[in-house]
Parts: C-alpha cells; sequence; structure tokens
C-alpha cells in the first residue's frame, strides 16, 4: 500500500509501533537513534539471555522492517526529512517540526505527546502509568473493591501510536489533492480514552459513570462475566452477540452442545441479532443466563490449555 513512501521515525518506546505498522503497509521507515543507541536496545529480556543491544528483542520486536541511522544533531535530522513523506516525533530528539514543514511544505509531521500540543497539561511529566489513570481507564480495571490497576504490559503509548498511524495514512491521502502536508497532533491520554469504547467517552456525553466489575462487565442491563473458573485455574472468554463476536459465541456453543453442556436450541439461537432480540422483546433473558450457565459449566471441565 505505502510503497514508494518514505518515513522518518524519531520516535522511542513512546510511538516506535507507528513505524512499524507503515513498515509493514510497505513504506520505506527510516529509524533514526542516538549515538548510544535506541533505548529500548538496553534493557531486557534479550535473545536467548544475552545482554546485547542487538539481540533487546523490544526492540527488535517494534523496529522491525525499519532502516536505522545514527543522528548527532538536527542539522542531520533537517537534512534526512527533506527526503521524505512523513515525520513521526514524541520527543526522543529535539526537533521544530514547524520548520521542518516550512523547508518542506508537502510533509507530513506527527507528534506524540502524553496530554497533545496545547492544553493546560502541555508540560506535565507523565508515564505509561500516568497517563493510563487520567484517561479514565483504570477506574474501569480491577475488582470493585480493591484499588484499580492498569493494563500489564505498558499499552497506553501503543495506542497513541496506532492512531498517528492512521491519520498519517489520511494526511497522505489528502496531499495527494491538495500536494501539501498536515501536521499530528496525537494526545495519548486521548487515545486510551478511546481504548475504553464507549465506556468512559458516554460519560462525556451525559451517559451514566461506568463502575468496576469484577471479572465482567455490564453492556445495557447484560452481566456478562469475562473470567471463568476452569480445571486449572482460570481464562478469559467473549461471549457476547452481533456480527463481529456472534460467529466465535456459536462456536463456543456448539462445541459445548457436542459434548452435553447445553441443548441445541441453545446453540442454534442467531446470536447476531440476539441483543436487538432482547431489546424488542423477542427473546428473554431467561436464554441469555442459560447460555452463561452452560458456558460456565463447559469451560470448567477444560484446563486453560
Amino acid at each position: 500500500m505505502l510503497d514508494g513512501y518514505r518515513i522518518l521515525d524519531l520516535t522511542d518506546d513512546r510511538g516506535h509501533l507507528a513505524g512499524m505498522l507503515l513498515a509493514q503497509l510497505g513504506a520505506e521507515v527510516v529509524l533514526c537513534e542516538p549515538p548510544s543507541g535506541h533505548r529500548t536496545r538496553h534493557r531486557g529480556p534479550y535473545v536467548d539471555d544475552v545482554a546485547d543491544p542487538e539481540r533487546a528483542i523490544e526492540f527488535l520486536v517494534y523496529n522491525r522492517g525499519k532502516h536505522s541511522v545514527v543522528v548527532e544533531n538536527p542539522a542531520q535530522i533537517a537534512e534526512l526529512a527533506a527526503g521524505c513523506d512523513a515525520v513521526i516525533s514524541c520527543g526522543a530528539f529535539d526537533v521544530d517540526l514547524d520548520a521542518l514543514r516550512a523547508a518542506s511544505p508537502q510533509l507530513v509531521t506527527a507528534a506524540i505527546t502524553p496530554f497533545g500540543e496545547t492544553g493546560p497539561k502541555t508540560a506535565w511529566a507523565a508515564t505509561d502509568l500516568t497517563i493510563a489513570a487520567s484517561s479514565g481507564t483504570m477506574s474501569l480495571t480491577g475488582d470493585r473493591d480493591r484499588a484499580p490497576v492498569r493494563i500489564g504490559p505498558p499499552q497506553t503509548w501503543h495506542n497513541a501510536a496506532v492512531d498517528t498511524a492512521g491519520a498519517i495514512l489520511m494526511a497522505l491521502h489528502e496531499r495527494q489533492t491538495s500536494g501539501l502536508g498536515q501536521h499530528v497532533d496525537t494526545s495519548a491520554q486521548q487515545s486510551f480514552v478511546d481504548c475504553t469504547q464507549f465506556q468512559m467517552m458516554a460519560v462525556l456525553t451525559g451517559g451514566e459513570v461506568p463502575v468496576r466489575l469484577p471479572g465482567a462487565v455490564n453492556l445495557g442491563g447484560f452481566l456478562i462475566p469475562w473470567v471463568y473458573e476452569c480445571a486449572d485455574g482460570y481464562v478469559t472468554v467473549t461471549f457476547l452477540f452481533g456480527p463481529m463476536i456472534a460467529p466465535f459465541t456459536s462456536r463456543i456453543l456448539s462445541w459445548a452442545c457436542e459434548e452435553g453442556f447445553c441443548e441445541p436450541e441453545l446453540r442454534d439461537k442467531d446470536w447476531v441479532d440476539f441483543g436487538m432480540a432482547i431489546v424488542e422483546g423477542r427473546e428473554s433473558m431467561d436464554t441469555f443466563d442459560q447460555a452463561i450457565k452452560a458456558l460456565t459449566s463447559f469451560v470448567a471441565s477444560k484446563t486453560k490449555a
């Protein structure tokens, strides 16, 4: 898709996924590293547990498909940017993106920051933990009677990186008409609010404040378990309706039916339409409760594997 495009990647772990995605789409991505090397080169885990900057797994994963160059001063960045279609920055280098666009009006630039480039929190320090908390996402994560927790691996910058990659694609597409580049201003906090789908954003439009539930979610009156006990621990199972998830729901209920945990009538329900059928009174919550009970018994008979 992006054959013929060149992207200058000035990111560290705060955004390196964006360049990786664009490289996977066929762009030539040039990764700039300081003389000391990309900071993910200097932390484990390492391939075969050998501590070597060339074997750092995080670096290898998120920078695959990129070319790497060592940059020692801003003049080098300006020279490289002049031959690129887009530049992605996250604060790893001191770079004036406005000046780069002024020198090359067709250039698309993107800045990934914790809270955006304007506003009261622009200069605030931030970590993955504080961004996750300020997005509201942590209010939904964990048990109700304990402190909120963040998603285990660092995730906020990845969401910002994905949004940035998408915005760069849109800017490059628009450039085909105008001939001009645009600037992308990505707030990691805002990207992570989007990560909760409707749960946090509904509050911004007058919806109810969501409540943290242990191992479950409340969707329009459906208390849907996420976590199920199995023979040797716990697993998560997504049991939902609609065209995206219902095919999985049908398959797992078919498996449960084969092993005698539910009746064929339950297996053969139209799970794509089930949510709307409940709303319109064509189905009852008893059917949903039966499905959850069948799934609970079925999963309890299996190991995690």
